[in-house]
């Protein structure tokens, strides 16, 4: 922990997958009958929920989960507060605590989308359902934040805004 990482590469070398792996999203395959292992805060073997405690996500495959369908409908605190229950959908009203309220306001205010709050994730553009998505990923105060092509579709100045919000996220000892 502490330290950031960039995995690069061409297309179709294996970068989202290795995260998917990381994620639990996938598990490693089995050779010669002996299944693969991968360890991760010190551990091969993690209850996904317990795992997806510790990291945040964000991804391009996610932002297409939220920008369409049901999770379009969602308003931005809404979204953030999905990040509680590693779900996609509207969090249960009577789950949700002050505590859960108070961090999904301040990773909003991290992110710069508090006045966003009450806009559905469908009417927003493709860099602040990307912001919103962040504060999703941050609100539980991951270890770290796993990002698989975080401004892929930004223009330059949304990608450059992105990454300055990816600083302040390191700077709060989250590691990337």
């Amino acid at each position: 922990m502490g330290q950031h990482t960039a995995i690069l590469g061409p297309h179709g070398s294996g970068k989202s997958t290795l995260l998917k792996l990381l994620m639990r999203n996938l598990y490693p395959s089995c050779v010669d009958g002996q299944p693969g292992s991968i360890e991760l805060l010190g551990q091969t073997h993690w209850n996904v929920w317990d795992l997806r405690t510790q990291l945040g996500f964000v991804s391009g495959e996610i932002d297409q989960h939220f920008h369409a369908g049901r999770s379009g409908r969602l308003t931005a605190q809404q979204a953030v507060l999905t990040g509680f229950f590693s779900s996609e959908l509207e969090p249960d009203p009577e789950a949700i605590t002050e505590p859960m309220l108070q961090a999904a306001r301040h990773a909003m205010d991290l992110m710069g989308i508090a006045s966003l709050a009450h806009r559905t994730l469908g009417t927003m553009s493709t860099g602040e359902r990307r912001r919103t998505l962040l504060a999703r990923a941050i609100c539980h105060r991951p270890l770290a934040l796993v990002l698989d092509e975080p401004t892929a579709g930004l223009d330059l100045g949304s990608q450059r805004q992105l990454l300055e919000y990816l600083e302040k996220i390191a700077q709060q000892n989250t590691t990337l």
